[in-house]
């Protein structure tokens, strides 16, 4: 097959290397996707074909088809240094193969066939600053990681810091692969008497020879010129230039220092991933060194690397557990939101992420409070709709929250004494890229509060009372629409029992009269009883009478429902306009429909028997009526009841789906035992029909025994057996297993009463403000009068700036409430006083804050004590050694004369 090939290639001057559109590449590329196709790729290369043109080596590599990549590796002209789109070469290919693959001896033999080439860059990083081997020792792959250290050919560098994990890669190995220290190079260290001064630049730096790192930065060439370039790339192993170097490692701020004073460009980025110099430093959390950096006024930290990465992303993102590396990394994060104007602290990479994104998921608590304290906006959704606060600890945002709440230096119990809730993080930020919508709502971030690990935030007095202020801006219009309701389901509840459940045309048959020759036969005292009877009944016969005049009641009636039905109708086809899909996601618009349904039906019932007319009717009141439960029960004096009515109806239907199989069996047992005993004329057997049998069972289990009605004498024994068991099983066990999970649950609900209802209350107005803003923006254009009397439910416009978005409220003046530099919004609460739960709930925060400080000042007093008496101990210390000192002096001074007296005497 190989030779007919090359022959034919031959003999129709075809080219190897020729574009085919049906495989859609060059035919060496589609041999080696396909596996069994080895010998069409061996001729093909004997063929003259190019084995680097399209990349032939990677489709082989990701088709695992290794023996076509292996013929592919053994050609002398491929270029394994070749780059892809990821930036990597075909060693980083063979590395980050999946752990699992068809043939794992032939993909290692193709690893040592690269690593067999002479001019293989073992060490080279792609565009995500990953070098080969790391990608092995992050997918745990040991047998790839052995290969690759058991070759000497080459200078392997394992002292590189890796991006995003702080650590080397030797590191790395010794704490996944400990086995293989054996095998681990020795670190790459340059010579210090090389003839070339670069390498010798380098090998100062790598021992830490400050003084011979700037004679040669100092050094001059006869030209006068420097001899040295300090912006200088350093090719394998190291890839970098020296400034680059110097800032991947701790405690070399003076190199760089004396880098960036000879010139060093700061702003440079690397040439093989186009990483920012600013990111190296970040990723090993340098904080001396990134002052050193900021201190040179160059460097630009806004600039982006892949994927659109700044360096306040990688800042963000915790890299060690080690509490030394985690106060640096927070320190760092504090020395970039420290430049003014400089940084956006809600700038988004390529995935839609923010900064405060990286630190909740990979940070730690004190960069969050950080980022949220410099304004980073927890509502910004990355690409998958997800905002930070979703993924934030309640501790921590509590603590944030707790900041939000202020005061001035006045006593609680002082007139002057003000308290300051502070909503600017609520909002969007001053300088987000997308411009307010005339629909941008303010109940966002609430509602991102009702998530189950952060509701209970939402009794916090900053969110409560931010809350509080928006129910009372909206209220009137949810008093309106109960208003409607409750009137609507009046209406139709009162045209039904005026007609009789009975369609309007039909009349009334009156009342018989007696004859008139009976008339006339009545005795005095028996008149006398039917006048007392009849004044006894007047009020009756009058109540009567309203119900059986369908000329006038039952019209009037049917015209109110008319014009009820149809704003009802209007009000649920605009809510549907606007929330299109949304609509039918939220589960009581369908209750809504099914009332609008079902009473425009009782309404023109002209064409519905009336058997059938008397269920709809019967329908239409009990959905109407529960509908307006439903409603009334989101008021939030209410909402805790409703909230257990849902929370036991809920249980009840859980468990009662597989018991409900009990109950379905006494009932088939009690009809086969009782369906051909027969009763009184008067009395129905329930039994008698599966369906009855069903109900009456249903009855008993509520408690409704009706023992004495029982035959058991018809099959006796079996019968009071059967019944016996029900009533263990299903009166007693199950009844009061029930009756336990509904107690059970009201005592939760009761538990966190305050939190459900506060969730209750944010949906509510959320819904509320979202109708209204929506009514507003289509009636803009169309109707300015409507726009008018719909005021806009938002406590703050467009224009308001983030730190303009606070309230004052005065306690000692029952709850004033004062806007901040807002005259107009504080006429509109003028008359509204802040709730005295909220106003206790912050007071608290106020005073154990200042407890807090006030021990803090008293550790801090104490700590000075400490230092002065240490300093006195010490300064005493110093002045008992000075005597000692002294009287060994005078000491050794006054023995002096005695000894040379002795002498002389002698």
């Amino acid at each position: 097959m190989e030779t007919k090939l090359v022959a034919l290639l031959a003999k129709k001057g075809a080219s190897p290397d020729a574009h085919y559109p049906s495989a859609g590449t060059t035919l060496l590329c589609h041999a080696c996707s396909e596996a069994a196709r080895d010998e069409y790729v061996r001729a093909l290369l004997r063929a003259g074909a190019d084995p680097n043109l399209d990349a032939p080596a990677l489709v082989a590599a990701r088709s695992e088809n290794f023996v076509a990549l292996e013929l592919l590796l053994l050609q002398p002209d491929f270029d394994v240094n070749t780059t892809f789109a990821d930036g990597g070469t075909i060693l980083h290919v063979l590395f980050r193969m999946p752990c699992k693959v068809r043939n794992t001896e032939k993909l290692l033999r193709c690893i040592e066939h690269v690593l067999n080439r002479m001019d293989v860059q073992v060490n080279r990083p792609d565009c995500f600053g990953m070098t080969p081997i790391m990608y092995a020792v992050e997918l745990y792959q040991e047998d790839r990681v052995q290969v690759m250290l058991k070759q000497s050919k080459h200078k392997l560098n394992l002292d590189v810091l890796q991006p995003n994990f702080g650590k080397t890669t030797r590191e790395f190995i010794l704490k996944r692969f400990f086995d293989l220290k054996e095998f681990l190079p020795p670190q790459v260290i340059e010579d210090l008497e090389s003839p070339d001064p670069h390498v010798r630049l380098l090998a100062a730096l790598q021992h830490r020879r400050l003084d011979l790192f700037k004679e040669i930065l100092q050094a001059r060439d006869a030209d006068d010129s420097a001899l040295v370039n300090p912006n200088h790339w350093y090719d394998d192993p190291y890839y970098c230039t020296c400034l680059e170097l110097a800032c991947r490692i701790n405690g070399c701020e003076e190199f760089v220092q004396e880098l960036l004073d000879a010139g060093a460009d700061p702003t440079a980025v690397s040439k093989m991933d186009g990483t920012p110099l600013v990111h190296f430093v970040l990723d090993c959390c340098n904080y001396a060194t990134l002052q050193v950096l900021l201190q040179d006024g160059r460097l630009d930290i806004s600039k982006a690397s892949y994927m659109n990465v700044t360096a306040l992303h990688m800042a963000a993102v915790q890299k060690s557990d080690h509490p030394e590396a985690s106060e640096r990394g927070r320190r760092c994060v504090e020395l970039l939101l420290s430049v003014q104007h400089a940084i956006d602290v809600n700038v988004r990479d390529g995935n839609g992420d923010t900064p405060l994104h990286y630190a909740v998921q990979y940070g730690c608590k004190e960069v969050v409070l950080a980022l949220l304290r410099r304004g980073a906006n927890m509502m910004v959704k990355n690409n998958n709709r997800q905002p930070p606060v979703h993924l934030m600890a309640a501790q921590v945002l509590e603590e944030f929250l707790d900041e939000q709440v202020d005061s001035n230096d006045y006593s609680s119990r002082t007139g002057c004494y003000t308290l300051i809730f502070k909503y600017g993080f609520l909002q969007a930020p001053e300088f987000s890229a997308a411009p307010p919508t005339p629909t941008a709502t303010e109940m966002e971030p609430l509602l991102c509060m009702t998530q189950p690990h952060l509701r209970r935030l939402l009794q916090h007095p900053v969110l409560s009372s931010y809350l509080y202020l928006k129910w009372t801006r909206v209220r009137m219009f949810f008093y309106m629409n109960i208003i409607f309701y409750t009137v609507f389901v009046i209406a139709l509840t009162a045209f039904i029992l005026l007609n009789e459940a009975a369609p309007p045309g039909s009349a009334h048959e009156a009342p018989p009269t007696p004859p008139p020759e009976l008339a006339g036969n009545v005795s005095a005292p028996d008149a006398a009883n039917d006048t007392d009877t009849i004044a006894a009944n007047d009020f009756g016969n009058k109540l009567s009478s309203f119900f059986q005049d369908d000329s006038k009641h039952a019209m009037k009636a049917w015209l109110l429902v008319v014009i009820f039905f149809f704003g009802y109708i209007i009000n649920e086809i605009f809510q549907m306009f606007m929330l299109r899909l949304q609509y039918f996601r939220i589960t009581s618009n369908y209750m809504s429909l099914l009332v609008i349904t079902v009473t425009g039906i009782v309404i023109t019932h002209h064409w519905i028997d009336d058997a059938v007319y008397k269920h709809l009717c019967a329908i239409a009141i009990l959905i109407s009526w529960v509908d307006l439960v439903l409603i009334s029960g989101r008021l939030p004096t209410c909402s805790i009841h409703l909230e257990m009515l849902k929370k036991v109806t809920s249980t009840f239907l859980t468990f009662m789906t597989w018991y409900f199989l009990l109950i379905i069996a006494f009932a088939l047992c009690f009809h086969t035992l009782f369906f051909k005993f027969k009763l009184d004329s008067e009395e129905v057997n329930f039994f008698h029909d599966p369906f009855l049998s069903m109900v009456k069972t249903i009855a008993m289990f509520a408690g409704e025994l009706s023992v004495a009605s029982l035959p058991f004498g018809v099959v006796p024994g079996t019968s009071h057996v059967v019944f016996v068991v029900f009533v263990f099983l299903i009166a007693i066990v199950l009844l009061n297993l029930l009756n336990g999970l509904a107690v059970y649950d009201t005592q939760a609900i009761k538990e966190n009463a305050r939190v459900l209802s506060l969730v209750s209350l944010v949906r509510l107005v959320a819904s509320i403000e979202r109708t209204l803003l929506d009514l507003r923006s289509s009636a803009f254009s169309t109707s300015t009068s409507l726009v008018r009397f719909l005021p806009d439910p938002r406590l703050y416009q467009e224009n308001v700036c983030c730190h303009r978005k606070q309230i004052q409220v005065f306690p000692n003046e029952r709850g004033k409430i004062k806007f901040y530099m807002d005259i107009d919004t504080t006429n509109r609460f003028k008359k509204f006083r802040m709730n005295e739960t909220i106003i206790k709930s912050a007071t608290n925060i106020i005073t154990k804050r200042r407890q807090r400080s006030d021990i803090e000042h008293i550790k801090m007093m104490f700590g000075q004590v400490n230092e002065k008496l240490e300093r006195l101990e010490a300064f005493h210390e110093k002045i008992m050694n000075s005597l000692d000192f002294v009287n060994k002096s005078l000491a050794q001074t006054s023995s002096t004369p005695a000894s040379k007296s002795s002498e002389s005497s002698c």
